[in-house]
């Protein structure tokens, strides 16, 4: 319950701090809606995670400094924060399995307990500091979006029923471009479970157009988590030189926190400077093609212990693969969450980001259920070659998904300008 409460909201609200800072205002400040959201970066609404090959890509992803200035700004808190996030991971890794050796699991607890009272102080000396978006009435509820959700999924869902029954019975006559556009919505006039707020519809349809980049990372996580489980019975099998098998998974985030800086400051400017597309998009597929390398570099080792003496191969073998896992991560974990705070309405980040964590779950699991299934009846080296060949299907999927993928606020435009074109035609052909 603590961590489900702390980690959508942590990142969302630390973002938020970020978002905000070039806005002079008295401590303790609550910010007002509209004017949040007109301080975010224009890639919110419009742009820059566009791929450069993309068919929409018709130059109005064009940031200003001071846009492309707040986006950076933002990376960088997601990038430091992760960073963090393994600090402490790497911390509780070498020093509590210690102080349980030594002093029993009664102190192994305390420790831990005694930092989260102290981060908790910290936290809340600094509350008058803090800036925070003003909440009232007129703002939709979650429950309210929520619902509209729903109803939106059920009322696409029968939409596109009815045009199968149109195609399949060619007698039936098409609907007018009328009916058409007043079916698009549900009725918010006439329903009694659904507010009639368009603004809720709007930050519905945000949320649900976030939706199929988001299904995509359930795989990832799914086979990422084999570092702990697969990985860990690997390095059982090989020759240890005096370390435990699970003293290999310090290298994860002693990686992460050393690659995440490099990639922030060196990889990813040299890279933009020189024309590559490092948009989130690019680098979240660039990420999956890692994992499937990540992967075949661990059936390859596998196949090696195999094939040697019992105990022969070094115990660092495994650091390739898991050097490569962990540059998969930086590209598909941390820009994921730079991309859903970025892409979700600002009325529902922690929900976004809720949703984003709440994928590492379904991943682990598929995993869960595979592994104890499936995948219990293949050797190791095959099933680490499935794996793969599964995150090559997921990279493939995605990529063809995200070629056609645009911001909701762009989507929007391109319809209001639609209409606006088949209004000027009819009142010109009237």
């Amino acid at each position: 319950i603590g961590t489900g409460g702390i980690k959508p909201c942590v990142s969302a609200f630390g973002a938020d701090q970020v978002a905000l800072q070039g806005i002079a205002l008295p401590p303790d400040t609550v910010v007002d809606q509209l004017e949040y959201e007109a301080s975010l970066p224009s890639s919110r609404k419009a742009t820059a995670i566009i791929s450069k090959e993309s068919d929409c890509d018709d130059g109005s992803n064009e940031l200003t400094s001071a846009d492309a200035d707040k986006q950076d700004d933002v990376r960088q808190f997601f990038n430091a924060f992760y960073v963090c996030i393994n600090v402490g991971a790497l911390t509780s890794f070498s020093i509590i399995p210690i102080i349980r050796h030594k002093y029993g699991f009664g102190a192994a607890f305390l420790v831990p307990t005694i930092c989260m009272i102290f981060a908790l102080i910290i936290f809340l000396s600094q509350r008058r500091h803090y800036k925070h978006r003003k909440g009232d009435s007129s703002q939709p509820t979650l429950s309210r979006i929520l619902l509209a959700c729903f109803e939106l999924l059920r009322t696409r869902a029968i939409n596109c029923w009815q045009r199968q029954s149109v195609h399949h019975h060619r007698h039936v006559p098409l609907p007018t471009r009328e009916e058409s556009n007043a079916n698009e919505l549900p009725d918010k006039q006439q329903s009694d479970n659904v507010p009639a707020d368009p603004l809720i519809y709007r930050d519905a349809e945000q949320v649900l157009h976030l939706m199929p980049i988001l299904l995509f990372y359930p795989i990832f996580w799914m086979l990422y988590d084999q570092q702990g489980s697969v990985w860990t019975l690997q390095a059982t099998r090989l020759a240890l030189h005096g370390l435990e098998p699970e003293q290999l998974q310090f290298v994860n985030p002693m990686e992460i926190m050393i690659f995440l800086p490099l990639f922030d400051q060196i990889i990813y400017p040299w890279m933009e400077h020189r024309g590559f597309n490092i948009q989130p998009l690019r680098r979240m597929e660039f990420g999956m093609g890692l994992t499937a390398v990540s992967l075949l570099a661990s059936a390859l080792l596998e196949h090696a212990i195999q094939a040697s003496p019992p105990n022969s191969v070094s115990l660092a073998w495994q650091i390739p693969q898991i050097t490569i896992m962990v540059i998969a991560e930086i590209q598909l974990n941390v820009t994921g969450l730079e991309f859903s705070y970025a892409q979700a309405p600002a009325s529902m980040q922690a929900l976004i980001l809720a949703t984003y964590l709440f994928m590492t779950a379904v991943g682990n699991g598929l995993g869960s259920l595979l592994f104890v299934t499936v995948f219990s009846q293949l050797n190791t080296a095959t099933m680490m070659v499935v794996c793969a060949i599964s995150m090559v299907v997921n990279m493939l999927c995605f990529r063809k998904v995200a070629r056609r993928w645009k911001p909701y606020s762009m989507c929007h435009q391109e319809n209001e300008d639609a209409e606006e074109g088949l209004q000027l035609g009819e009142m010109s052909n009237k």
